[in-house]
């Protein structure tokens, strides 16, 4: 399960730099018309739901917490 959560943030970054490098073109030559393309609205779309999905699976993992008497012994300085 944490190497699918590790993917799935991976896939999560990758499609938000696509979809801010096509911002970025949009701005610099609104006529091509990048954020409006089939292209485009499928990055967004992509995005959208594993960001969804990666939310969800982050904040619905149990969070373990270590008492003191799970740590190991620490040797004192001497």
């Amino acid at each position: 399960m944490k190497r699918f959560v590790r993917i799935l943030a991976h896939l999560v970054f990758i499609l938000a730099l696509a979809s801010i490098t096509l911002m970025i073109l949009n701005v610099y030559n609104p006529l091509m018309g990048f954020t409006t393309s089939d292209y485009s609205r499928a990055v967004f779309l992509a995005l959208y739901v594993l960001a969804a999905v990666l939310a969800v699976l982050v904040f619905s993992r149990p969070e373990k917490k270590q008492s003191r008497r799970d740590e190991p012994p620490r040797e004192k300085d001497i």
